[in-house]
Order: C-alpha cells, then sequence, then structure tokens
C-alpha cells in the first residue's frame, strides 16, 4: 500500500517555542500524510556554540513534543537536532511514530567548513528503519554526498530520508544529488531543508524535493515555509526491481572502516 510522505520546509524563529508552534502548523494544516520529514537542525538551526544550542538530555524536551504531534497526526515524525548525551555532542535523527522512539541515527560525515568535526560527535552507524513495510534509511545533509557509504547494495532499503540545513551556497546541488542517489540506489529519496536567514547572515532557499528511482522528480518546494507531500510505492518498486534488475550489475566493494548496519524493525 502506497505511503505519503510529507515534506515540513520550516524556519527556525526567535524562540525555541515559536519554532515549535510554526512546525505545528506547517503539520497540522498539510494534507493527512503517514510520515512528516523534518530539517536538519529543525528546532535551532547551526550555530557555532554547541553548547548554547544543543538540547539537553540527548533532547528528550523535543522528543516529547514529536511523539505528541505523531500520536495527534497517527503519523511518524522524522528530524535532526542538537543533542548532548553523556557530555558529547552530536547531530542526531530521530524517528518517532505514535509510541514514541522508533529510531534514532547520529550524523556520520560532519560537514569540516564550520568546524563541527572538532566539537561533535561522529555516528558509526548506518541505520534503516522498517516502518510499515518500507525500509528508511536514515540521512542527514553532507552524508548524501558520499555514495559509498549510502550504497544500496543488498536493496536492504527503498526509501532516503535526509534532513538539511543546506544554504544558497549549494542551493542548486540539493535536487542533483538527491535524484542521484535514488536513481544508482533503485530507491526514492527525499530530502527537508529549511528556509529563511540565520543569525550567521546564512540564507536558505528550500528546494526540498523528493525523487524516484528513475529520478523523476515527485515534489519541489519554493523559497518559504510550505508543507508538500509525494506518496511512495513499495510495490511498484519491487516490481520494477523485478523487471529491471540493475542491481546485478552493482560493483560490489568493501570499505576500509566499515560502519555497522543497524536494522529498527517496527511491526
Amino acid at each position: 500500500m502506497p505511503l505519503k510522505i510529507t515534506v515540513i520546509q520550516s524556519d527556525v524563529l526567535s524562540t525555541l517555542e515559536e519554532t515549535l508552534q510554526h512546525i505545528s502548523c506547517l503539520i497540522k494544516n498539510s494534507e493527512k500524510s503517514d510520515l512528516y520529514l523534518l530539517p536538519e537542525g529543525f528546532t535551532t538551526g547551526f550555530d557555532v556554540d554547541l553548547p548554547k544550542i544543543a538540547h539537553k538530555e540527548a533532547g528528550k524536551q523535543i522528543v516529547l513534543w514529536m511523539t505528541e504531534i505523531a500520536q495527534e497526526m497517527k503519523a511518524a515524525i522524522v528530524g535532526s537536532i542538537f543533542v548532548e548525551d553523556n557530555n558529547k555532542y552530536f547531530n542526531r535523527m530521530y524517528f518517532v511514530d505514535e509510541t514514541g522512539v522508533v529510531a534514532h541515527y547520529n550524523k556520520t560525515h560532519l560537514f569540516k567548513l564550520m568546524d563541527y568535526e572538532t566539537s561533535l560527535t561522529a555516528g558509526t552507524e548506518k541505520v534503516i528503519v522498517s516502518w510499515k513495510g518500507v525500509n528508511f534509511l536514515l540521512c542527514i545533509c553532507n552524508d548524501i554526498r558520499f555514495p559509498a557509504f549510502l550504497r544500496n547494495l543488498k536493496l536492504e532499503y527503498d526509501v532516503i530520508l535526509c534532513s538539511i540545513n543546506c544554504n544558497d551556497i549549494f542551493n542548486h546541488s540539493i535536487p542533483l544529488l538527491c535524484g542521484g542517489r535514488a536513481c544508482e540506489n533503485l530507491c526514492y529519496c527525499v530530502v527537508a531543508n529549511r528556509v529563511g536567514t540565520d543569525h550567521l547572515n546564512c540564507r536558505y532557499l528550500g528546494n526540498s524535493c523528493a525523487f524516484d528511482c528513475w529520478s523523476n522528480q515527485l515534489l519541489k518546494a519554493e523559497d518559504k515555509p510550505v508543507a508538500v507531500s509525494c506518496t511512495i510505492d513499495k510495490e511498484l518498486l519491487d516490481k520494477l526491481r523485478i523487471k529491471y534488475p540493475i542491481n546485478q550489475d552493482f560493483d560490489m566493494f568493501q570499505l576500509n572502516n566499515p560502519y555497522r548496519q543497524v536494522i529498527y524493525e517496527k511491526k
């Protein structure tokens, strides 16, 4: 049965309360969906002062908010926030549904241009979530630049969910990367970016998007706060993989330092 995914292309406002209210309104005023994808760092955006923006107790307050929204919408909420956990800082993506946290993923490829690698702790796992019969690979921003990390050699996943915080300098590359990752991995790829201008004077132009396994664009978001939806069809994808078994020609390889693959299964 097809699943509807809604990208929430939000801004970061003056206070946390305003930001969460802003996102809540975008979700509640959008079409009914099975899953809502939020941008990277959706509560705070970026800041060079991580202790100032990182949520304490591994983001407990935000996870509670995500769970409440998931229960109200009877859907899953996915997005990344900066957290402090056991005296370390992570860029952590949470996958939350009506029951609470289904899975979390710590960003592995940190952004060197912002010197985040000296402050954040990189993740060591490749995380796949099996939910409602679909396998989702969790991905955060810079991860999408690394095709070897995302490679779907055994067709382990069906959809890449990627939360990004990509400013105007890199905005043009968003659909290129999204479409490329979808096509080369025989999967769907859905990307949620933010909009607005942050206190570092970086501009964010949205351009959130989604592509199918032939690089057909399923959604595109304009430069404004908006909720945009697309449908992914696992049954159709499986038929295409059988009819066009391109994966049989994949070049097989193994990373020198392989990431531990973790699959969370939610019935």
